[in-house]
């Protein structure tokens, strides 16, 4: 895992979309970017031990949390769903959205393996950059 490059991410995505690193609100960065936000509560879409994923139709992205988890929990599973979107593993999960849903839910196993542990490392890697308090602040000028 390259932990600068997820770190330059971060600051990019920070700085682009002009957010405040003493603030972080996941999802007014996922609107920025034309993501829906989606309660898995509303739609019931989450299997397993699944707590969110993101997907794409390709014109329009989603991000599905689990909203029984506790407030910080459910921050930090949409701030790593937004990991896999700005580390550009967007063609990942469009390709596989469409296996997802020709398949009913058969490859959500599939997708794990498919991002493999070091796609999901990167990601949960991105949302505590993300929401480390003051964490993007302290990242140095040459990162950027």
């Amino acid at each position: 895992m390259n932990r600068s490059k997820i770190q330059v991410a971060v600051n990019r995505c920070m700085r682009e979309l002009d957010i405040d690193p003493y603030c972080v609100d996941v999802i007014k960065i996922a609107k920025a970017e034309g993501i829906k936000v989606i309660k898995n509560s509303d739609i019931d879409d989450l299997t397993g031990s699944e707590k969110g994923k993101i997907y794409s139709d390709g014109k329009q992205w989603w991000i599905i949390y689990d909203d029984t988890q506790t407030v910080a929990d459910a921050r930090f599973i949409v701030a790593h769903e937004l990991g896999h979107y700005f580390l550009g593993h967007r063609e990942r999960c469009y390709k596989l959205t469409a296996l997802h849903n020709t398949y009913n839910n058969a490859f959500t196993a599939h997708l794990r393996r498919h991002f493999g542990e070091l796609g999901e490392q990167e990601a949960s890697y991105f949302a505590e950059c993300l929401l480390r308090k003051h964490g993007a602040a302290r990242l140095k000028i040459a990162d950027v």
